[in-house]
């Protein structure tokens, strides 16, 4: 989430930009049809609103949205190395497969550590490496990037993944914190909890982890 720096304005703009990697790309201002199809809602449509009636900035939401995928596999961030669980070797940044026997030498796939953090975030970057052009009605104001909302986590529950998590995690924060040029960006992290059949998401806001 990222907006220009403040001008005047008499409204406030909450719009929503597909990144090319999600089931949707809109690219308006965030309603229904920002979600799986055009008939549909994501989260954005709450978060948007709510952080866009709070800022008098423009607010810009880039949004990726893709399931199935792991903090420990798919999103790995750079920087993360190999570890063994005493019988199998489990991949680090942008090894191929996602753990092999240990001792063994291991055979590639067509998919790596990382690949869908790199496609995500450098998705991310095209955006915003061309944002005059991309966003003309505001040329020329720039951005801050403020923050980042990561709602993921199911694909982690098995081990070894689920033992891991909050190691990933951080190194997933300071990474994306240091790609971006963000060191005072914060991530909103929602939870949802599956209990009788009923979601029930709790939102909380952590501190991002320092850069060394």
């Amino acid at each position: 989430m990222l907006w220009p720096p403040p001008i005047p304005t008499a409204f406030t703009t909450q719009i929503c930009r597909g990144l090319g990697v999600a089931s949707a790309e809109p690219d308006r201002p965030v309603s229904v049809g920002c979600g799986a199809s055009a008939n549909q809602i994501g989260p954005e449509i709450g978060f948007g609103h709510v952080v866009g009636d709070y800022h008098d900035e423009p607010v810009l939401i880039l949004k990726a949205s893709q399931g199935n995928r792991s903090l420990g596999w798919d999103y790995l961030p750079p920087g993360s190395v190999r570890y063994d669980d005493g019988a199998h070797v489990y991949a680090g940044y942008k090894d191929s497969p996602s753990r092999w026997q240990k001792g063994q030498k291991a055979n590639s796939i067509e998919w790596c550590a990382g690949k869908q953090y790199d496609d995500c975030f450098d998705a991310a970057h095209k955006v915003l490496d061309n944002f005059d052009k991309n966003f003309p009605q505001w040329q020329g104001r720039g951005y801050t990037m403020a923050g980042f909302v990561w709602w993921q986590g199911h694909k982690d529950g098995a081990e070894p993944y689920a033992k891991r998590y909050e190691q990933n995690l951080v190194q997933f924060i300071k990474t994306l914190r240091k790609d971006f040029r963000a060191a005072e960006a914060h991530l909103s992290l929602p939870q949802s909890d599956l209990e009788a059949g009923k979601c029930r998401d709790r939102i909380r806001s952590l501190p991002m982890p320092s850069l060394p």
